[in-house]
């Protein structure tokens, strides 16, 4: 098999990743009837607010101001104590 240049890795790269990340909003879909039973709404009300939840998500991640770049940085910060109780203690103490 021949090595693929580094435009053709690039877009595979890109490719693959787009994959991913539609994929991964794909799977609320078959949760929508449970969740739409749970906040007594129709399912496609259910729908529309995980559709404008993905929206907004990604918009978000085009701004790249400072502030933006901190606020990420935070989030993943939180998230990662948030999986592992990493400074749990210190939670404790407010």
């Amino acid at each position: 098999m021949p090595a693929l240049s580094s435009e053709a890795r690039a877009i595979a790269l890109l490719a693959l990743a787009a994959f991913v990340s539609a994929s991964a909003f794909r799977i609320c879909d078959p949760m929508l009837p449970q969740l739409a039973a749970e906040f007594g709404t129709t399912t496609g009300q259910a729908a529309r607010a995980v559709t404008a939840f993905a929206v907004a998500y990604g918009v978000s991640r085009l701004d790249r101001t400072a502030r933006a770049k901190a606020e990420r940085a935070a989030f993943a910060d939180q998230f990662v104590r948030g999986q592992t109780g990493l400074g749990a203690s210190g939670a404790v103490d407010h």
